[in-house]
């Protein structure tokens, strides 16, 4: 009960204009890596991409082994880490007559807070809350060098709010942009070791101002009558 399906049009005979020649669309792949902005490899990488070329514009979140029209197209925004833009500057790419791999820079920059007593000594156990351009917070503790690692950071700017013993201790405004690593120096420590000290050197003085007492009751000591 098989039928063949009606020709509606035979395309390689010359009756109908033929024979035709299909022409498909010449393409190539690409490859995007992501650094920082200071070069180094960053993780993890944007959510998304925006890629555009003449007349044509397209979001993507495939990185590796992708093909695209064989043209010139250009990385023109990316979304990292829930903020958009974040590409330090457009990255164009060529894929005219081969395939490519390009690094794509990102405004992200490494960054680290460091949190020390008045004496500058190092505080563990310091909770460091961290909220980022976008809005995003999230908490760290600080290690026995007194420092919380962030890593890769969007934008720059970000804020660190400070508990420690149970004491809120404010928040400070960081620029990674500016300094990797932001120094937070709280109002605790240098109290309990003065006096100390002022003890230590009172004792000392005293110990000396006895010595020379008796060192000079010695000397003044009359010696005794002699002996018949």
């Amino acid at each position: 009960m098989m039928r063949t399906p009606i020709m509606l049009f035979n395309y390689t005979g010359s009756s109908d204009g033929g024979p035709y020649t299909a022409k498909f669309d010449k393409q190539f792949q690409y490859t995007l890596t992501f650094k920082d902005a200071a070069g180094q490899p960053l993780a993890p990488n944007p959510t998304s991409v925006v890629l555009s070329s003449s007349g044509s514009t397209m979001t993507t979140s495939s990185y590796s082994g992708q093909w695209l029209s064989a043209t010139s197209w250009t990385v023109t925004s990316a979304t990292w880490e829930g903020y958009q833009g974040a590409l330090l500057a457009p990255v164009p790419f060529d894929l005219t007559s081969a395939s490519t791999s390009v690094a794509v820079a990102v405004s992200a920059y490494s960054a680290s807070v460091k949190v020390v007593d008045k004496l500058n000594n190092a505080i563990q156990g310091a909770s460091v809350t961290v909220t980022f351009a976008n809005t995003t917070s999230r908490m760290f503790t600080t290690n026995s060098q007194g420092l919380v690692q962030l890593g890769d950071i969007p934008v720059g700017p970000y804020s660190a709010h400070v508990l420690y013993q149970g004491q809120d201790q404010g928040t400070w405004s960081e620029d990674a942009s500016v300094a990797s690593v932001s120094t937070v120096t709280l109002n605790v420590g240098g109290t309990t070791s003065v006096p100390v000290v002022s003890a230590l050197v009172l004792l000392t003085i005293f110990g000396v101002a006895l010595f020379l007492i008796l060192l000079a009751v010695k000397v003044r000591r009359p010696s005794p009558p002699p002996k018949i």
